[in-house]
């Protein structure tokens, strides 16, 4: 469920679905940074955005999240920072994995 931002209506809170909507910003992050650099930079533009993320993690655990998406390796300080390093990790090591990863890509943009 989204909720409209109060005073900007090109922004929305997620209401339900955090959790989904992070995941799939974590497995997009990933295939993109496994990407040649002329997809990985277009894409990065398209999807995360270097100065204006499309999806912002807020509360105490923002800049940790940043700092994942920008593969900068950071000590998680909470258990919830853990979490969110060890699926990262985990999801790296899936698409690692993957033959084609711009056909991943296209196959999560297509799916419905």
């Amino acid at each position: 469920m989204l909720s409209r931002h109060p005073t900007n209506p090109e922004l929305y809170y997620i209401v339900d679905g955090q959790q989904r909507i992070t995941t799939l910003t974590m497995i997009i992050n990933a295939i993109i940074h496994e990407l040649p650099e002329k997809d990985s930079q277009y894409f990065h533009r398209f999807y995360i955005e270097e100065d204006r993320y499309r999806l912002k993690h807020l509360g105490k655990d923002k800049d940790f999240f940043l700092s994942l998406l920008s593969n900068k390796d950071v000590e998680p300080a909470n258990k919830s920072q853990r979490l969110l390093k060890g699926a990262y990790g985990e999801i790296e090591r899936i698409v690692a994995r993957e033959k084609d990863k711009l056909k991943l890509l296209k196959a999560i943009e297509s799916s419905k």
